[in-house]
């Protein structure tokens, strides 16, 4: 269903929403203290918390502990209910659940995808079109070149960061940055000006860095879970640090066998650059210059640039297991162990004539099911008492057997009633086995139902 597919979503945002507020919090206290290139991994475990649906299920109950169970009282009865958007359950509970739910609501949040949807669509389409327009810019103005001097620059450089890719080198008067563009026919695109060799070398070392780091790939992964998550002010806030920290790692690995005066002139350039004024989409493309409140961060970390050592690798390596951790646990859901002391389970739950009871009343549930496992042993004939009805919608009353114990619906069916009015007693006859009593509701309104069976 739809409306499961967006409820992944809403909480994919929400541990993304909160992963992205722990890692922020720790930038604060060691900003300082952790290479920008770690500082840009951790941000894109974020990420893909934010996109992976990773959801690992842990037992609290302990292997060695049976499972702890209450027979029915027909005066205060207990029973299975899972309520799961997905159809099935998976947990065996002696909890006694009443349902509430506003009608409105409920229907409201069954049709919400169409919303998300909407909002999906005008803002990965807005993009892709300002992409095209950006793109089709580009390639109007391009203009290849074919300077040796600046083809033999590119090729050390390429050499340097041990690039053996084809990369096409252009300049382009529509820009105002040198960039690079292209997820296949990847190119470097240059101003129309005049460099010195170290400033042609620093721009396409940063450039190639941006290359190497696959960061063209990684703009597009960050653009489209923005727009997965479109309703989510923080996603926006993670894509900014994000494209902030992603220059300061290409400025940092550019300068790291520098020193302060080789600095001192990258830092130049990168004001020089600044000075241009043009139209530049970076959404989609790595560009040397982005905003002046990032460049001011860039030319200060740059000069007070003190080098990688392999000590300073402890803390990230650190901070990457943590957060990845943290990434992963987030999303754990806590659950009994499946089919686990299960005979235990039926022996202490059956105690005598009663089979199993089923009784609840609800306003309104998209899937809803109530179930008991039971047991029948040489004495085949029972008594079966339904009572059940709604509004509208779909509910049903089924007896599976259940072998092996399972909640898979594969199950034989072996008695099925359904309909929106049910009041009857009958008689059935059931071979020697282990069953499952189930009753189910989908989409239904003003709910209520009293099942129960009793051995003749």
């Amino acid at each position: 269903m739809m409306s499961d597919f967006v409820t992944t979503i809403f909480f994919l945002s929400i541990l993304g929403s909160i992963l992205s507020i722990i890692v922020l919090s720790i930038n604060l206290m060691i900003k300082n203290k952790v290479s920008k290139s770690w500082q840009y991994y951790i941000w894109l475990i974020v990420i893909l918390r934010f996109l992976i649906p990773i959801f690992p299920k842990i037992n609290y109950v302990k292997k060695d502990l049976p499972i702890q169970v209450i027979p029915p009282i027909t005066s205060n009865y207990k029973e299975d209910t899972i309520i799961d958007n997905n159809g099935e359950s998976n947990t065996i509970r002696d909890i006694y659940i009443i349902e509430s739910k506003n009608s409105y609501i409920e229907k409201l949040f069954d049709n919400i995808w169409i919303l998300w949807s909407i909002g999906f669509i005008v803002s990965f389409g807005l993009n892709i079109y300002f992409y095209i327009v950006f793109m089709k810019n580009i390639r109007k103005n391009n203009r290849q070149i074919e300077n040796q001097y600046y083809l033999s620059v590119l090729e050390d450089c390429k050499g340097d960061l041990n690039i053996k890719a084809k990369l096409n080198l252009s300049k382009n008067p529509y820009i105002s940055t040198p960039m690079l563009v292209g997820l296949f026919n990847t190119k470097v695109l240059l101003l129309y000006e005049e460099y010195s060799k170290d400033e042609l070398g620093y721009i396409y070392k940063h450039e190639l860095t941006h290359y190497k780091q696959w960061d063209l790939i990684i703009r597009w992964i960050v653009n489209f879970t923005v727009s997965i998550h479109w309703f989510n002010p923080i996603i926006y806030l993670v894509r900014n640090e994000i494209n902030k920290v992603c220059e300061l790692s290409c400025d940092e690995k550019v300068i790291k066998n520098l020193d302060k005066d080789q600095r001192k002139t990258y830092g130049n350039m990168l004001l020089k650059i600044a000075e241009n004024k043009g139209n530049t989409n970076t959404t989609f493309v790595s560009t040397m210059y982005t905003d002046k409140e990032i460049l001011k961060e860039r030319l200060s970390t740059i000069m007070k640039f003190q080098g990688i050592t392999k000590k300073s690798l402890v803390v990230p390596i650190i901070l990457c297991f943590v957060i990845s951790t943290i990434a992963v646990v987030s999303g754990a859901t806590f659950v009994e162990p499946k089919n686990e002391n299960i005979d235990a389970y039926m022996d202490n739950n059956i105690k005598s004539n009663q089979l199993f009871i089923l009784k609840d009343k609800f306003s309104y549930a998209s899937i809803f099911q109530s179930n008991k496992y039971f047991e029948i042993k040489g004495n085949n004939k029972i008594e079966l008492h339904l009572k059940f009805n709604c509004n509208n919608g779909d509910i049903a009353f089924y007896i599976y057997n259940a072998e092996p114990y399972t909640y898979s619906d594969s199950n034989k069916i072996v008695y099925k009633k359904s309909g929106n009015n049910v009041d009857e007693t009958i008689e059935i006859h059931l071979e020697d086995g282990n069953y499952r009593a189930l009753f189910k509701a989908k989409g239904a309104n003003d709910v209520e139902y009293n099942i129960f069976a009793t051995l003749l």
